[in-house]
């Protein structure tokens, strides 16, 4: 079984990624829930908002925590998830419950009681007996590969923020953390991984550090995305063929960690080392084409074919440092401490 990383300190707890994902808590709030079950959605804010007849603004205030549901608008908000399958199947009434005890819990004015009979009624509120076969292709896969913890995460608000919107509401195809060697690229791409998986039915995270050859990385994706019913072909662009097919069957996040080591050292273009020109077609063809998935960059330097790319499919990052504060919680347990001046 892949390794995979735990949430950070402010969500903190034991077990794997499956678990932090899949299990209602009575300490989420509704803003966690609502996030996570969004992101299941594949729904923008404004979506959502048409959906439940009220305004984007209505959706942001109850993300940002400011403001909660009222209990009319929470069994919209129920209904709308069940109805484009954001709940999870075989655990929908468990995770309705979480919802409603997150308002009643957040919200100082709710009092109103979960209404198992109107649940009950709901289409979608329990999974049918002919849906085994759907169900089970319908579960996520994650392959984690060699993902770092994001255990003690620190800081990176407004990136975080940043990144989820281009991903979640712009539905972005590619995205590109850029920035210098150690400033948290690969951490920060984990805990955004890890935060918007959820919306995801297939994730795979693979570090290209050894210089992975494109023919290795997508024979290794194809059969990891199609569950090991497709043999991947010979020939590169029919295996890139057979990828973006994949991507557009099937809501996908694909992660290249440290991409900076498929390009020419010292090279101020970016262009590839001899042979691994198969991946610059990869960024070419999963922002060109449509499909329903996204395909998430590391690197210190700019690919040229990313250098060449625009539009509201692909975005890019330039990470900088943290702040004094942050700064100061990440060598907190290093015994160091130091002024301002200092």
């Amino acid at each position: 079984m892949p390794w995979v990383p735990r949430i950070g300190l402010d969500r903190l707890v034991t077990g794997t990624l499956e678990d932090a994902i899949e299990s209602p808590r009575a300490t989420e709030s509704f803003r966690d829930l609502l996030l996570r079950h969004r992101g299941r959605s594949g729904l923008s804010q404004r979506d959502l908002a048409a959906r439940l007849g009220v305004g984007r603004r209505t959706i942001q205030d109850w993300e940002a925590g400011s403001k909660h549901p009222t209990a009319e608008r929470l069994q919209k908000l129920i209904a709308v998830l069940l109805e484009v399958r954001a709940l999870t199947v075989g655990h929908e009434a468990d995770e309705a419950h979480a919802l409603w005890a997150a308002v009643l819990k957040d919200a100082a004015r709710m009092r109103t009681p979960f209404d198992e009979a109107w649940f009950a009624e709901l289409p979608g509120s329990r999974p049918s007996i002919s849906g085994g076969a759907d169900s089970a292709r319908a579960e996520r896969a994650q392959d984690w590969g060699d993902a770092p913890e994001v255990l003690g995460f620190v800081g990176r608000a407004q990136e975080l923020t940043t990144l989820r919107g281009w991903v979640l509401d712009q539905h972005c195809r590619l995205v590109a953390i850029l920035g210098m060697g150690g400033i948290g690229k690969t951490v920060l791409a984990a805990q955004l991984a890890l935060d918007i998986a959820p919306g995801f039915q297939r994730l795979y995270w693979r570090s290209v550090r050894n210089a992975l050859p494109f023919r290795d990385w997508s024979t290794g994706a194809i059969r990891f995305l199609s569950a090991e019913q497709i043999v991947p072909p010979e020939d590169d662009a029919e295996r890139l063929s057979v990828l973006v097919q994949l991507l557009r069957e099937q809501r996908i996040l694909l992660v290249l960690d440290n991409f900076e080591t498929l390009l020419r050292p010292n090279d101020p273009d970016g262009s590839y080392r001899d042979g691994y020109a198969g991946y610059g077609s990869l960024l070419q063809t999963v922002a060109g084409v449509r499909h329903q998935s996204c395909l998430l960059v590391t690197s210190r330097e700019t690919p040229v074919d990313l250098a060449g790319l625009a539009g509201r499919a692909v975005r890019r990052l330039q990470l900088g440092g943290l702040g004094v504060a942050e700064s100061r919680l990440l060598l907190a347990d290093k015994q160091l401490s130091g002024s301002m001046e200092d």
